[in-house]
C-alpha cells in the first residue's frame, strides 16, 4: 500500500487531526500544460517524472514526483498553481539539534515508532520537516504525519488514513 501523502491546505497549530487520502497515477497526457511547463522551467534536468492526482479530505491536488540534482522531489499543485515543494531526505541528514528534538518528541508521543519518510517542506520559503511515522500508543498503531520547525519544535500532528482506490472487480 502506498503511504505517500502531502500536507494539508494550511499549516495550523491544531494537533491530532485525522486526514483521509487517496492517490491515483495520471498519464502525462492528462496533466495540465501549465503544470508540465512549470516543472520543465524550474527543474530542467528532472528525470523519472511521474504525475499523481491526490484527493485529501475531498480536495484534489496534482503532484509531480521526480529526481533532480540527485534528490527526489514532490511538487504539488492546487488548481494549477504551485502549492508545495518537498525534498525527500534521510532522517540522519536533518541537522543534529533538530534531529534530537524530533526524536525526543517521537519518543514522548509513541511507545513504539518507525520513521517511514522524511522531507523538507518548502525549503526555500518556510522550511518545515515532515516526518511520517507508524506509531503505537495505548495499544493502537496508526500512521502519522508530524511537522517540525527547523529547531525541532512540533507544530502539527495528523493521523493519516489511506483510502483504497475503488475497484471495478
Amino acid at each position: 500500500m502506498n503511504l505517500k501523502t502531502i500536507s494539508l491546505l494550511l499549516f495550523s497549530a491544531f494537533l491530532n487531526l485525522t486526514v483521509t487520502a487517496q492517490e491515483i497515477r495520471i498519464p502525462q497526457e492528462r496533466v495540465a500544460v501549465k503544470i508540465k511547463e512549470y516543472i520543465e522551467k524550474n527543474y530542467p534536468t528532472a528525470t523519472r517524472i511521474k504525475y499523481y492526482q491526490e484527493v485529501i479530505n475531498d480536495t484534489v491536488f496534482m503532484e509531480s514526483e521526480f529526481k533532480f540534482r540527485g534528490n527526489k522531489y514532490a511538487v504539488t499543485f492546487y488548481d494549477e498553481a504551485l502549492y508545495e515543494v518537498e525534498i525527500f531526505l534521510a532522517f540522519k541528514d536533518i541537522p543534529t539539534p533538530a534531529q534530537k528534538a524530533i526524536k525526543s518528541t517521537l519518543d514522548s508521543l509513541f511507545t513504539r515508532h518507525k520513521i517511514l519518510v522524511c522531507q523538507e517542506v518548502n525549503p526555500r520559503t518556510d522550511l518545515l520537516y515532515e516526518i511520517r511515522v507508524e506509531g503505537t500508543s495505548e495499544r493502537s498503531t496508526a500512521f502519522w504525519e508530524l511537522y517540525f520547525t527547523p529547531s525541532g519544535k512540533l507544530v502539527k500532528k495528523t493521523e493519516f488514513i489511506v483510502r483504497p482506490i475503488p475497484s471495478h472487480f
